[in-house]
């Protein structure tokens, strides 16, 4: 797991996947069993080589993480698109969608 930290709030994010290796991009820890990353499917898959998506969201940090035994080959780019809002400024990202299971 890769996180990616940002000095200011970023209001849009790319990751580019540059290996044949699957990504998941996500805004929180993949270890955090509280946070249901994994179990509540709270993430977006890259499957290809230079697939990529934007996450036009508010943040101050993103995980990617690839799900693969072999996820030392995975390979991918960052960029976000900064505010002049500093990090400390910016919520912790929770909630439906982000970190509970329907239902729960």
């Amino acid at each position: 797991e890769y996180k990616a930290e940002f000095n200011n709030v970023a209001k849009a994010v790319t990751v580019i996947n540059n290996s044949a290796e699957d990504i998941r991009i996500h805004y929180n820890s993949v270890y955090e069993d509280s946070m249901n990353v994994a179990s509540g499917s709270h993430f977006v898959t890259l499957t290809a080589n230079r697939d990529s998506v934007t996450l036009t969201m508010k943040c101050s940090k993103i995980y990617v993480s690839a799900p693969a035994t072999n996820s030392s080959d995975a390979d991918f780019t960052v960029i976000a698109e900064l505010t002049g809002i500093g990090a400390p400024e910016m919520i912790e990202l929770t909630g439906s969608g982000l970190t509970t299971i329907d239902g729960s």
